[in-house]
């Protein structure tokens, strides 16, 4: 009757060395994620904001820009494409020349 007491009594006391063991690196861990989430929560500063808009504020001006280049390019094919179209209705409206 006292073995199968002590068998329990011994696994129990392993039991509870090896929780003792592990319950540093959980709780180690436990506390990183929570520092993570804490510093995430926090907004940014003032002057990381104000970097973060001038950054945004420069892609657009780029863009703006790439988009303005390409409208004069376009505007110069439609110019030409206009010209030739001028010459060729002035040839098919000039009379027929008589040699």
């Amino acid at each position: 009757m006292t073995e199968p007491l002590m068998s329990c009594g011994v696994g129990l006391l392993a039991g509870c060395l090896l929780t003792r063991l592990f319950i540093p690196m959980v709780h180690q861990r436990a506390v990183r994620l929570t520092k993570r989430k804490m510093v995430d929560a926090i907004p940014m500063s003032a002057m990381a904001m104000r970097a973060e808009k001038d950054h945004m504020r420069a892609q657009f001006a780029m863009a703006l820009r790439q988009l303005e280049f390409n409208l004069e390019e376009l505007r110069g094919k439609c110019a030409d494409q206009f010209a030739a179209l001028g010459r060729k209705t002035a040839e098919v409206t000039q009379p027929a020349r008589r040699a």
